[in-house]
């Protein structure tokens, strides 16, 4: 300083600042001259000297934000502290600054996506035996072909299973159209047989200890950029069944939109077992079938428009039942706690000792402090008690050694 002393109070007050804020992100301080400091946030100077560089946030089209620096727009990069957790624990945004594959252990979005897994085998099995049961107001020989669970509409499809399962409302307002029974309630004649038959609501409660089989799902890029409606023209591609290898061909028509493309491919596929649906101007082709594995090839306008296919994906619990898939996600994030638990601990125990170490060279000792008051008491009372005996001399010289004079 200008006074060559040192401002202890700042000093002390930007060490506050500088945990404080490495509590949040990564960041590395480094000695500069005139007793200042550079901070280091990532690969980039957040402050250095008097000049600083600012941040900002910008927000997708979710609502999740992401740090960016104020000047270039790059994103910021975090790789600990509280920031970094938060980011791990939401998963990434949409923002096209985001690096693939993400660097994020996207904890929720993982979970979220098991939890669609797991609603989908449910609903998806579950409406397969209940269309094939007879209900109580069934009066007929056929089965009711109803579905228990809320499908998606012929076309459409949608991700978040879990977010959106819910009973049909035909069986929320009459619970005698449950489909439990596996033959007929009612006989031509409109007599009651087979009433109190639960053998088909049985088979829907054993799907909780059911093997399941794998269902596979593959979604092409957006089309609205290669398409435009109406469509005419031939559709081919090549499709893969275990080891046999398929060439399938529709002749040219004429589709108004991608759920009319979608509706023409399902229909061509349905002997396959792959069920074809739109999904926000892309193709989505999905099959139970375990000896789907692939498509390839895949044109548009008899071989002029090739389409781009994305990775496949397992949509449905394979090669395990509901229970133990349920089981299995309750443990990992039973895991996943104890293990962040177990870690905050250790951490917090390391974090104390350094903070000791560091008291210790830089900071103030009680135990010090209470000594040197101790030994400055002392010897103020001496001092203050050789100031006494001084008074008390000049006391007597003064006062009392004139009187012998006057006698």
């Amino acid at each position: 300083t200008a006074a060559q002393k040192q401002p202890n109070d700042l000093l002390d007050k930007r060490d506050l600042l500088v945990d404080q804020l490495s509590q949040l992100a990564n960041v590395k301080t480094y000695d500069e001259k005139h007793g200042m400091i550079a901070v280091q946030l990532g690969d980039r100077l957040l402050v250095q000297g008097k000049e600083y560089t600012g941040l900002d946030k910008v927000k997708d089209g979710e609502g999740m934000y992401m740090l960016v620096w104020s000047d270039t727009q790059a994103r910021a990069r975090i790789s600990n502290g509280e920031l970094r957790g938060l980011m791990d624990l939401r998963g990434k945004t949409q923002l096209e600054q985001e690096r693939e594959p993400t660097e994020y252990k996207e904890i929720i979005p993982n979970m979220i996506a098991e939890l669609n897994t797991l609603a989908k085998t449910i609903v998806t099995k579950t409406n397969e035996i209940h269309r094939t049961g007879y209900s109580l107001n069934n009066k007929t020989a056929n089965p009711d072909d109803t579905d228990f669970f809320v499908m998606p509409a012929e076309g459409d499809s949608f991700e978040n299973w879990a977010k959106f399962m819910k009973v049909a409302e035909n069986i929320k307002e009459d619970p005698n159209n449950i489909a439990a029974a596996s033959s007929r309630t009612w006989n031509d004649e409109g007599n009651k047989i087979n009433f109190g038959d639960g053998s088909n609501a049985l088979s829907i409660a054993q799907l909780k200890h059911s093997l399941n089989s794998e269902e596979l799902q593959v979604q092409t890029e957006d089309l609205s950029s290669k398409l435009t409606f109406p469509f005419t023209g031939e559709i081919s591609f090549s499709l893969t069944m275990g080891n046999s290898y398929h060439k399938v061909s529709i002749a040219s028509a004429t589709y108004n939109d991608m759920g009319e493309l979608a509706i023409a491919l399902d229909a061509e596929l349905a002997t396959y077992g792959v069920d074809v649906s739109e999904d926000n101007n892309s193709l989505v082709f999905a099959s139970s079938n375990s000896l789907f594995k692939n498509i390839l090839d895949f044109t548009l306008d008899d071989g002029v428009t090739a389409v781009e296919l994305g990775d496949y994906h397992v949509l449905m619990v394979s090669d395990a039942t509901t229970d133990d898939f349920w089981r299995s996600i309750s443990a990992e994030i039973g895991v996943i706690s104890q293990e962040a638990v177990r870690m905050v601990a250790n951490q917090n125990i390391l974090v104390a000792e350094l903070e000791s170490k560091r008291q210790s060279m830089s900071g103030v000792s009680l135990d010090e402090e209470l000594t040197n008051m101790i030994k400055f008491q002392h010897a103020y009372n001496a001092a203050a008690r050789f100031i006494t005996s001084i008074d008390e001399a000049i006391d007597v010289i003064v006062n009392r050694m004139g009187l012998v004079g006057r006698a």
